[in-house]
């Protein structure tokens, strides 16, 4: 959700998302096949993410990025 926002305002820009704790058999397959949910609320306000997949966060990904933004919950 958040990489769609970023590139929506900021088009000039690229983003890259990923997950912390995705689960193996979820890796490579798209929000729309794991849940409804995302891919319903960002219909609303007119955003398209159902064929974005799931990727599970790694080393070479933050090796090839300027900055890394976490959301994560509060505990």
């Amino acid at each position: 959700m958040a990489e769609a926002f970023f590139v929506n305002i900021a088009p000039e820009h690229s983003a890259l998302s990923a997950g912390t704790h995705v689960k193996p058999e979820n890796e490579g397959q798209p929000i729309s096949k794991i849940t409804d949910k995302v891919t319903k609320c960002m219909q609303e306000v007119g955003l398209e993410v159902g064929n974005k997949k799931m990727n599970q966060l790694n080393s070479e990904m933050v090796d090839h990025v300027n900055r890394v933004i976490a959301i994560t919950p509060t505990e």
